[in-house]
């Protein structure tokens, strides 16, 4: 699934970059679990949590419209399924939240390891949270919401 073309890595690594040193002045691993907000005015902001992975009985499927997720594992491990939104049920949108709530069948799964960072765009529909390895295990991750007009 991969979604960076050439000509656009640049931005990826600008946006990258940026979200990072948000991270980092907030605390880095450290951070408080909750919602923090950026002061640049793009309209990123990111979510810290904290928790045990669970099986994919207990995890929902989720999209978004207006924002990327760019998922970012501070300790531990989990593992994210993935599939096109296209070929999902969507179920109900909350515009609120910006949850699309669907449901279907995984097409790949990645791991998001300590350290590791991943971008989920609209068109990806996601179930995070997972146990990697069938044992529930402690994660803490940030996901940044960063505007899709942040990549055009």
């Amino acid at each position: 699934m991969e979604k960076v073309v050439l000509r656009e890595k640049e931005k990826y690594s600008e946006l990258t970059k940026k979200c990072l040193a948000f991270l980092e002045a907030e605390g880095g691993k450290e951070t408080s679990i909750g919602k923090h907000y950026t002061e640049d005015g793009s309209g990123i902001y990111f979510i810290a949590s904290e928790g045990n992975t669970k099986d994919v009985e207990a995890a929902k499927w989720e999209a978004h419209r207006k924002y990327v997720d760019l998922q970012v594992a501070l300790v531990g491990e989990e593992a994210i399924k993935l599939a096109d939104l296209s070929a999902m049920e969507v179920l109900s949108y909350d515009e609120n939240r910006d949850f699309v709530a669907c449901k279907g069948e995984a097409s790949d799964c990645v791991l998001l390891n300590t350290a590791d960072a991943f971008y989920l765009f609209p068109e990806d529909a996601h179930m995070p949270g997972l146990s990697a390895d069938g044992a529930h295990a402690y994660v803490k991750k940030v996901c940044f919401k960063i505007p899709v007009e942040c990549f055009e």
